[in-house]
This record gives C-alpha cells, structure tokens and sequence, in this order.
C-alpha cells in the first residue's frame, strides 16, 4: 500500500468513528507550525502570548460538512472523485441482502463486500474506478444506496 491509501483507510476509519488519529493529522496539516523569535529568552510574562502566536501560525484544513449523496441499487457507476459507497438493508421483504463490486471498466467489476437483512456494508473507491451495489431478491428498494465524495 501506498502512503496516500493509508491516507484513505485512515480517513474512511475517521468517518466511521468520528475521530481522526494524531499520526494522520500530523500527516495532512497543510502548514509547519512556525516561531518568530527565540523561544530559551522569554519572560515568564511573555510565555502565554508566545503560545498563542504559535497556536495562531499552525493553520487546520477546515473540512466542509459532508454530504451522503442518494443513489440507485443495480446501477453501475463510475467514480468521479476518491469516495466511499455505502449500502445499507432495512431488512423488508424477503431477501433484502446484496454485494458491492467495483473495478477498472464496467466489464470487469469484482465482488468486494456483502450485507444481509437489516445490514449495511461500505466501500471505498478510488477516482476512475467503476461500482455497482447489486441487490440479491426480489426486493430491490428496501436497499438505500450512498455515496459520500471525498475531497
């Protein structure tokens, strides 16, 4: 795996879990933080205005709220950016169950994931590469399909 795919993993688990380990956040932060003197000759009156300029000078991406995009089960799709897939089963009818394939052409799409009644699974695809969520039964719509871009 490359650096930039342990990027993703760690994004995707940030996703779901809602946090985001400090090595990762070390590994994006856009900007190096800096100080503009020598910090061994500062009063002891100086040191709270010393750290907040070194506060002040480490800039934080800012990430835009995210947003779950609504799709289609049994559709094929081709990613236009690096983003996640997610399927989910509300469990009605009789089989409400399916898999999620990907792959370099539509031709070529590969059985990645499974979710069953009352499940989901998540994907994640990289920018170019073909999806598809195929439902398994004849109950197609009780599966929700969603694709969240990562930017």
């Amino acid at each position: 795996m490359t650096a930039r795919d342990y990027i993703f993993v760690a994004i995707l688990c940030a996703i779901i879990t809602g946090t985001l380990p400090a090595i990762v956040e070390i590994m994006i932060s856009s900007k190096e933080p800096t100080v503009t003197g020598k910090v061994d000759n500062i009063r002891e009156d100086q040191s709270e205005e010393v750290a907040d300029s070194l506060i002040a000078d480490q800039s934080e991406e800012v990430v835009d709220s995210v947003e779950w995009k609504k799709l289609t089960s049994n559709v094929v799709y081709k990613a236009e950016s690096d983003g996640i897939v997610a399927a989910f089963s509300s469990g009605k009818g009789k089989v409400s169950r399916g898999v999620i394939l990907d792959g370099d052409t539509q031709d070529s799409l590969e059985w990645r994931t499974r979710f069953n009644p009352y499940d989901g699974a998540i994907l994640p695809v990289q920018k170019g590469r073909f999806w598809l969520v195929q439902t398994i039964g004849e109950t197609p719509k009780s599966i929700k399909v969603q694709w969240l871009e990562l930017r």
